[in-house]
């Protein structure tokens, strides 16, 4: 169980990383969309962004 914890830990990381790098090419506006489009939380992807840390 614990693989396949890290391997979807692994996948969210890059939708992360993805969403971010299209967020700074200018190919999506939006946070909100790029969001939708990676399937990952707003809230996390604008974290990310920002460098915030809990």
């Amino acid at each position: 169980m614990q693989q396949r914890s890290n391997s979807q830990s692994i996948h969210n990381e890059g939708r992360l990383f993805l969403a971010i790098l299209v967020i700074e090419k200018s190919q999506l506006q939006s946070v909100r969309h790029a969001a939708a489009v990676y399937d990952i939380p707003r809230t996390t992807l604008q974290r990310r962004r920002t460098g915030t840390t809990l």
